[in-house]
C-alpha cells in the first residue's frame, strides 16, 4: 500500500483482499477519515499496525485477518464505530482493550456497542496459551481452527 494513500481524503471503500500483497501497512492509513470499510486479509502484510488507525472516524469494517502483523491492538480503535474487526491468523498478542467491548457512544450516527463481529487468535493451543486474550470476541481462532464463542 502506497503512503500516498493517505492523499485520497474522499476514499471511503478500499478492499485489496488476496492481492499477493506485503509490506507494512503505511501510518497514513490513518488520513482516510471517510474510510468506512478497509479490507486488507489474506496478504502478507508485516509489522504493527498504524497506531493512528483510531482516526478513521468512520471506519465500521475492518478485515486484517490472515497477515503477518505483529503488536498488540491500538486502543485508538474503540473509538470508531467498528461492527466489524477481524484480526486472527496474525502475531497480534496480549490482551484486547476492553474499551473496545465497553464503548461509549462516539457521536449519535455510532450508538454504544461492542462490535458485532470481533475475531481474533483467542483460542487456546495445545501447546500453550491463546496469543490473545479476549473477553468479548464472538469468534476465537488459532492456527488450526476458528469457532463461534458460544460453542468454546
Amino acid at each position: 500500500v502506497p503512503f500516498t494513500i493517505g492523499n485520497l481524503q474522499h476514499l471511503y471503500w478500499l478492499s485489496l483482499s488476496a492481492n499477493r500483497m506485503s509490506g507494512t501497512l503505511p501510518s497514513t492509513l490513518g488520513y482516510l477519515g471517510a474510510l468506512e470499510n478497509l479490507y486488507l486479509d489474506d496478504n502478507t502484510f508485516e509489522g504493527a499496525l498504524p497506531a493512528n488507525i483510531g482516526s478513521c472516524r468512520n471506519l465500521r469494517v475492518l478485515w486484517l485477518q490472515n497477515n503477518n502483523i505483529i503488536g498488540t491492538v491500538p486502543e485508538g480503535l474503540a473509538d470508531i464505530p467498528l461492527v466489524e474487526l477481524s484480526l486472527f491468523n496474525n502475531n497480534i498478542v496480549g490482551t484486547m482493550p476492553t474499551s473496545l467491548c465497553q464503548r461509549e457512544k462516539v457521536s449519535d450516527l455510532a450508538p454504544a456497542a461492542a462490535a458485532s463481529f470481533l475475531e481474533a487468535d483467542c483460542l487456546a493451543v495445545p501447546e500453550g496459551p491463546a496469543k490473545v486474550e479476549c473477553g468479548c470476541c464472538t469468534r476465537c481462532c488459532n492456527d488450526e481452527r476458528c469457532v463461534d464463542r458460544a460453542s468454546r
